[in-house]
């Protein structure tokens, strides 16, 4: 029984997570999943702060994994002693000059 609400929760939170374009609307989602059926309150503590208007990454972001089973692309963590990173280099497709 408990297993099975659980994974409508997780799917509940999901769904409502995934509806949202931009990072508040990604929060919200979060925060309106969470209380009231899974706690009272919820805190949200970002890591980085938000970027400001038009700001794009600056070099390739890192995704630092907490459990991997076997990812072969996994890339050892440069600073010794973490768990594999995967770097993820941000890509821009350009528009051709002209169509031929």
């Amino acid at each position: 029984r408990r297993d099975g609400d659980r994974l409508r929760f997780v799917g509940a939170a999901t769904r409502r997570i995934a509806r949202g374009i931009d990072l508040d609307e990604i929060v919200m989602g979060l925060c309106r999943a969470t209380v009231p059926t899974f706690s009272d309150a919820i805190l949200v503590y970002l890591r980085e702060p938000l970027p400001v208007g038009d700001e794009r990454p600056t070099g390739p972001m890192v995704l630092r994994l907490r459990r991997t089973d076997r990812l072969p692309d996994a890339v050892e963590d440069t600073d010794g002693g973490g768990p594999p990173a995967t770097v993820i280099v941000p890509q821009i497709e350009l528009a051709p000059d002209s169509m031929e």
